[in-house]
């Protein structure tokens, strides 16, 4: 009895251990989307896609977009930044890339979107994982502008 109580307590503690290694060394990545003003030449409000490495292994960002409802992925037009892509994000660090709001504005208006669309900001790694944002919503105008406002809150479901 003593024997099948240390071999369970021994399978569970060796259960544990490989769950939180696998935490601990997964790759991650956090990713956000604001609105910001950005000085290259002259002030200029742009959409900033950024993302930062917490885990403890190295990165490499193959590509960046936005994903919006029905699987329609967008890429990102030009992507300008503090690196270009590919880039090796090295654990701890992160970097930010801005979009035109006016380019972004161009291709959800080319791919039939109109009106308020709900959408994610992604980067994806070499091994072609996606690594999305929170969700946000996208108010194309008529003008070649979009406006990036708050954030939506996750439906709860039951």
């Amino acid at each position: 009895m003593i024997t099948a109580i240390v071999a369970i307590y021994g399978a569970l503690l060796s259960t544990w251990n490989v769950i939180s290694n696998w935490k601990v060394n997964r790759r991650r990545l956090r990713v956000e989307v604001t609105r910001s003003f950005v000085a290259v030449d002259n002030p200029t409000l742009m959409i900033l896609l950024k993302t930062s490495n917490p885990g403890y292994r190295s990165l490499m960002l193959r590509d960046a977009g936005f994903a919006c409802p029905k699987g329609l992925h967008l890429i990102a037009p030009t992507l300008s930044g503090e690196a270009l892509l590919p880039h090796e994000l090295k654990e701890g660090n992160g970097c930010a890339f801005w979009v035109d709001p006016g380019e972004l504005a161009e291709l959800l208006r080319k791919s039939g979107k109109s009106g308020t669309v709900r959408m994610k900001a992604y980067f994806e790694d070499s091994l072609g994982k996606r690594h999305y944002s929170v969700c946000v919503r996208a108010k194309p105008w008529l003008t070649t502008r979009v406006e990036v406002s708050g954030f939506v809150k996750p439906r709860r479901s039951g």
